[in-house]
């Protein structure tokens, strides 16, 4: 039967704030103030809709669509259950629908996946057969001679320096100052300095020679070569009496200095 709206309206409220069997639990005091009506239009309401309908579709309770609760204070609404369950059915359905549907579009999308990556190989291994060929068909070009690492020139030189000097000792100090040398100057450059160093050293004992190292550290490469008095074949001991002949030697008081200082000046240790 036609009802009110008011009446419709408490209906659906109730079913919005009912427990999960249908139940609404209070007093009509409290349940009006939940429902935000006034007390005597929500008694009238539930009155309408506890009455029997001969017109309703379901024949439990005589067709009423709300009924006292039996167990506490509220009201329990007629087939709620049923039509939850009703509820639930449909929208398990519609996620099927839905899920099958997402379904067939991605089987749809992994047939167009698998079919462009059939094209993407077939024209892959033609183009790597086309290669092979080509290859094949293409004289191989000889790979052009290693160029030397900077390693191997390195010991290279050094052996050419070490070969020259004429004073071999402390070796591995020698390379390494010759490494660093390589830095400041070139192999060339000291081979012809120290070719002067060489005949004038040929005047002195092999002790008063200086260390490679020393040498080179002390980029000599840049000095002139000492200065020797002759007179003598045979090899001798610098004195103080050879300083004059020493670059340098006004650089510093006589009665300063050592015989091994002017020694040292001249080129020497």
């Amino acid at each position: 039967m036609e009802q009110p709206i008011e009446v419709r309206y408490t209906f659906i409220m109730l079913l919005a704030i009912a427990d999960p069997t249908g139940r609404v639990v209070g007093t009509d005091v409290a349940i009006a103030r939940r429902l935000n009506m006034p007390l005597d239009s929500f008694v009238n309401s539930v009155k309408q809709l506890g009455e029997p309908d001969p017109d309703s579709n379901s024949k439990e309770e005589e067709g009423r669509r709300v009924i006292p609760s039996d167990s506490e204070r509220g009201y329990q609404l007629v087939n709620y259950i049923k039509y939850r369950n009703l509820k639930d059915e449909e929208e398990k359905r519609e996620y099927m629908r839905e899920y099958m549907r997402k379904r067939r579009e991605d089987e749809a999308l992994r047939k167009t996946c698998k079919t462009v990556l059939n094209d993407v190989k077939n024209v892959t291994q033609a183009e790597a057969e086309a290669e092979a060929e080509e290859e094949k068909n293409t004289s191989t070009p000889q790979t052009p001679p290693a160029k030397p690492k900077r390693a191997q020139v390195e010991t290279a030189e050094f052996d050419e320096f070490w070969k020259a000097y004429p004073r071999k000792v402390s070796k591995p100090q020698a390379a390494k100052a010759f490494k660093a040398a390589m830095k400041a100057t070139t192999l060339p450059d000291i081979l012809k300095s120290l070719e002067g160093f060489c005949e004038a050293w040929k005047q002195t004992e092999d002790r008063f020679i200086p260390h490679p190292a020393t040498w080179l550290n002390g980029q000599r490469w840049n000095d002139a070569p000492p200065i020797f008095p002759t007179g003598s074949s045979s090899k001798r001991t610098p004195t103080r009496a050879d300083g004059e002949f020493c670059p340098g030697w006004q650089d510093k008081d006589q009665k300063d200095m050592t015989d091994r200082e002017i020694v040292a000046q001249a080129g020497g240790l």
